[in-house]
This record gives C-alpha cells, structure tokens and sequence, in this order.
C-alpha cells in the first residue's frame, strides 16, 4: 500500500469526515446547530468508531507485535501523570485533587497518544 492510498483509506473513515465538516463550518461562519439528541450521541459514534478502526488494525498487527509497544504506551503515560503532577503540585501551587485530576487526565490523553503513535 502506497502513500497515497493510505490517506486515501484514512481520509474516508467517519471521524476524519466529521472533523473536516467541522472546519469547513467554522471557515464559511456557519450558524450550523445540530439537535440536542445528535450532540450527546455524537461523542458515543465517534468513540465507537475510533475503537472499531484501532481494533481491526490491531487484529491485522497480531498481538505479539503489538505487547512491547503497549507496555511501553503504559508505561510512558504513568510517568508522564507522575511528572504533571509534581509539576502542578510544585510549581501551579494546585491543591492535592486538583494536581491529581488534571495530571491523570493529560496521562490518559498521553496514554492515547502513545497508543495511537
């Protein structure tokens, strides 16, 4: 498979045909509402969607070749939370909960991150 193609495949999918629906709207100052019911089942699609596409890419990969990256996804993201939050703790002067909560949130973004790279 060629580069080409492989944007091709990846420019079709529905996550990255929402997201350029969403440029386009912002650029041409569209009042674009989408109804309550579709905004809160919206995120669910999208999620499911991501997981569907990373799943059967997975299942292609096999396992095996996927264990050493895994670990080190998991790893690298419970260090990272554990950075974030003497950071937050030390120099943001955040309290306990807080410094824990937006630390383990920017380690979960990392972790995905990761997983994705």
């Amino acid at each position: 498979m060629d580069i080409l193609e492989l944007v091709q495949a990846n420019i079709l999918t529905p996550v990255v045909l929402f997201f350029l629906f969403g440029i386009v709207a912002a650029r041409i100052k569209s009042d674009l509402k989408i109804p309550d019911a579709i905004s809160e089942f919206l995120p669910i699609y999208l999620l499911a969607a991501i997981g569907l596409h990373g799943g059967l890419e997975m299942r292609k990969t096999g396992f095996e070749s996927m264990l050493v990256p895994l670990v080190v996804a998991v790893g690298l993201s419970i260090l990272m939370t554990l950075y974030h939050y003497q950071i937050l703790r030390r120099l943001g002067k955040f309290n306990l909960f807080d410094s824990y909560a937006l630390a383990s949130t920017y380690g979960a973004v990392g972790a995905v991150t990761f997983s994705v790279g």
